[in-house]
């Protein structure tokens, strides 16, 4: 039976909503056993752990208030998302499990709504342009390169300069045939 939130009646004797009451107490129970500890533990009224079914969108927030969801990625892949308060349904998030790794360039999100982008590349001479695999949702902050030579390796730039960034890409140049590495740091 189902939890019933109209019982006891006014007009009910114990004898007759007896049945009905323990259903409800039963239900109760059923309710704390999923992810909390049990009335009789020292840790009663504490979650064990906890789980939450993917959103199809943001909830939505009153003001004073915060919301922890989870909702699939671009990719698909359930994430833990947090909206800041007083924000529509389906309003603005910040994703911060999601993260993009490769042997060569890779990505995450910070809770605080800080997106950290890293990656490798390799220039032939002159000026590269260099594309995130997925923009910065409003800025590019930062970013810092640094020639990736190893110990006497011939032909390597002097020098490297990053410049031309957008929360896009950027562009580099090395002045001579180099392999570089990159990290920029946006929101």
């Amino acid at each position: 039976m189902a939890y019933n939130p109209n019982i006891p009646q006014a007009t009910d004797t114990l004898n007759s909503s007896q049945g009905d009451l323990l259903a409800n107490f039963m239900a109760i129970q059923t309710l704390i056993d999923v992810n909390h500890y049990d009335f009789a533990s020292a840790n009663q009224g504490k979650h064990m752990f906890v789980t939450m079914p993917v959103q199809t969108q943001s909830p939505g927030t009153a003001l004073g208030e915060m919301a922890l969801f989870t909702m699939n990625d671009g990719s698909g892949t359930p994430q833990l998302w947090l909206q800041a308060q007083n924000q529509a349904s389906a309003g603005p998030a910040v994703n911060f499990t999601t993260y993009n790794t490769t042997l060569a360039n890779g990505g995450t999100n910070l809770p605080s709504g800080i997106v950290l982008k890293w990656g490798q590349g390799t220039t032939t001479g002159g000026v590269q342009a260099v594309t995130f695999t997925t923009a910065f949702p409003t800025a590019l902050l930062c970013i810092q390169g640094t020639l990736a030579t190893t110990a006497g390796a011939a032909g390597a730039g002097s020098n490297l300069r990053i410049y031309s960034y957008t929360r896009t890409g950027f562009s580099v140049n090395t002045g001579a045939n180099a392999a570089y590495c990159w990290f920029a740091i946006g929101y």
